[in-house]
């Protein structure tokens, strides 16, 4: 239990361990500045900022106000003059404000500094501790904006920087989703479903931290799955109908109308459409109430129907009184028999035929004689 709860504080405190991850910076012997901004470092919502640095002499820190050591910026010299001599310049290579005759940097160990600026106000000291150790500050009537920060080594140094990366973007949750990855780092993204039964409407679906503590495009808009209302018709009306996804509409037939094909259940699918068939339902050619009206859910139901039908009504020959008589009577084959059955069978017709013919003699007689009946 000890070693799960463990992994769950881990896994809780993941993003802002990777967040205070340590960045390594090399700078060469070529007095260009390189931009921490392409290490997700910059000066937005910060006023103070501490780092470490190794180097022989001359390791520069520029304050920026756009992400370009072209544009005005404060420039704070460390260890300048073979590492003798520090001071901060309000333009790059320009004049050198609160100077500070000491040495301050070591080619073997790294050296820790600090830097505040705030309404033109610039300290510098050593160690990560605010207001502690101050070597240099500045005082600018006409400060500059401080955005951006880039490092830089030169006359015959070279530098070895570390930079504690804290940038990172609020965690965001939205309405009818879900996240599946989930990384606030500067340049860590954080990935969205929409919830069972919902789909994207507007937004990204993933987003990236950015250097400024934003995330790129928009948040996720997840709607609800509908699919189309459905409308009674003269042959069928609807019962029930529950148009989102995973919902059921209840068809049943109209008077007179009896159920022919299709389904008269429907499930509401995840595509946005009704499952099934919809259904048919034929006007009886007699009153349905009649004829003992049932409904079916297919044709194929109806058909099944149809087969036990035909197999409870089957005849059984050997049950019918033609098959019993024919057991318990035996046949007379003698042919004086047979044709004794014959002369009467023949003589019964013929007796019927005489009688009706001489009962209509005396009508014949008188059409005959006298015209009329």
């Amino acid at each position: 239990m000890k070693e799960e709860m463990i992994a769950v504080v881990f896994f809780l405190l993941l993003p802002y361990i990777r967040a205070s991850a340590i960045i390594e910076v090399l700078t060469e012997d070529d007095t260009q500045y390189i931009k921490l901004s392409t290490h997700c470092i910059t000066a937005a919502e910060r006023s103070f900022f501490s780092f470490e640095v190794k180097a022989k002499n001359d390791a520069h820190f520029a304050l920026m106000s756009a992400d370009d050591d072209n544009e005005p910026l404060y420039e704070i010299v460390l260890g300048g003059w073979t590492n003798t001599k520090s001071c901060v310049r309000v333009e790059k290579q320009g004049t050198c404000y609160g100077t500070k005759q000491a040495q301050v940097l070591q080619e073997s160990s790294f050296k820790t500094f600090w830097v505040y600026w705030l309404n033109g106000n610039i300290t510098v000291g050593l160690g990560n501790i605010r207001d502690g150790n101050v070597f240099l500050k500045y005082y600018h009537s006409t400060p500059y904006p401080v955005n951006y920060f880039s490092v830089m080594t030169g006359y015959g140094s070279t530098g070895h920087w570390k930079f504690t990366n804290d940038v990172r973007c609020n965690f965001e949750v939205f309405n009818n989703t879900k996240v599946v990855e989930n990384n606030t780092n500067c340049h860590g993204t954080v990935k969205y479903e929409c919830d069972q039964g919902f789909y994207l409407y507007s937004g990204n679906i993933q987003r990236t931290c950015l250097m400024n503590r934003t995330w790129s495009g928009e948040p996720p808009h997840c709607k609800r799955i509908l699919c189309p209302q459905l409308s009674s018709t003269a042959s069928y009306t609807i019962q029930h109908q529950d148009t989102y996804a995973g919902g059921n509409v209840t068809v049943a037939c109209s008077n007179n109308f009896r159920h022919f094909s299709g389904h008269l259940t429907r499930k509401c699918a995840l595509s946005g459409l009704w499952e099934g068939e919809e259904p048919v339902c034929f006007r009886c050619k007699c009153p349905c109430s009649l004829t003992g009206q049932q409904k079916f859910n297919s044709s194929i139901e109806l058909e099944q129907k149809i087969e036990k039908l035909k197999k409870e009504l089957t005849i059984l020959k050997n049950s019918t009184n033609s098959f019993y008589r024919k057991k318990i009577s035996a046949p007379d084959n003698r042919p004086s028999s047979a044709g004794l059955g014959y002369l009467f069978g023949y003589g019964v017709i013929l007796f019927i035929m005489l009688s009706l013919v001489i009962s209509d003699m005396p009508k014949w007689y008188r059409h005959i004689r006298f015209g009329a009946n």
